[in-house]
């Protein structure tokens, strides 16, 4: 299976450095603290997109300790997963109540504009990060029983899983430099990742080695289908908001 053509070494290798990356583990907001209501709209517009971006690169750093569990059922990675869910949902309500505060402040149109994207994007990441659970979920029955992933299905589902994680890197890039182009090929390219996860669907249960334990592939794929979802309906937002 191929993967998609717009994944570049930029894309396979950033895990973006975020400073404080230990204190974002318990939802630290830096910047929404220092924020004052008398700032300008596009400072407090601005403010609010460095921790919703700070939310996307911890979705994507929660969703490559989601594959590692599913390939080495370490449960470092299950807890480091769920750690960074927490601190997700941790941004997600400052970041919410932030975005509530400067409702009123008195937005031009192209800053109301952004608002709402800003709103939107919030709103997805979040929904990602909900997933995690789901997965987890998932993953941790056969593991249960000790059964060790060995079936031919193993390397598709992993490809799966990887293209899922890239879709989403690629988006919260383009919705960090405002990347319109970037955001098109994502919206066009869901078709690839939409087909390789039909496919998989025909196996309803991938098996593994030991005969107790089995992964649902088809509950599995569809928490993939729905990330995935997210990640396009994100870049829709950048899409509208650049017109």
């Amino acid at each position: 299976m191929g993967r998609y053509p717009f994944i570049t070494i930029l894309a396979k290798a950033v895990t973006k450095l975020i400073p404080g990356d230990d204190s974002l583990k318990e939802g630290n907001s830096r910047h929404l603290a220092a924020i004052s209501m008398e700032q300008s709209p596009s400072i407090a517009l601005g403010q609010a997109k460095e921790e919703i971006i700070k939310m996307g690169y911890l979705s994507v750093k929660g969703l490559n300790e989601l594959l590692q569990y599913l390939l080495t059922n370490s449960n470092k990675h299950r807890e480091t997963a769920l750690q960074f869910k927490g601190a997700i949902n941790s941004l997600d309500e400052k970041v919410s109540d932030y975005l509530v505060r400067i409702s009123t402040i008195d937005f031009s149109k192209k800053e109301a504009a952004k608002y709402v994207m800003l709103i939107d994007t919030v709103r997805e990441i979040e929904k990602i990060g909900d997933r995690f659970e789901n997965i987890i979920d998932l993953v941790e029955h056969p593991f249960s029983h000790k059964a060790v992933p060995t079936d031919p299905w193993l390397s598709d589902l992993k490809e799966v899983f990887q293209m899922t994680i890239d879709t989403v890197d690629q988006a919260i890039i383009a919705f960090d430099h405002y990347d319109l182009e970037q955001a098109k090929e994502i919206v066009e390219n869901k078709d690839i990742l939409g087909k390789t996860e039909r496919m998989l669907r025909r196996e309803r249960v991938f098996r593994m080695n030991g005969g107790q334990g089995e992964i649902n592939l088809v509950d599995l794929v569809t928490n993939l289908e729905k990330i995935e979802a997210h990640a396009v309906k994100l870049s829709k937002t950048i899409i509208g908001d650049c017109r």
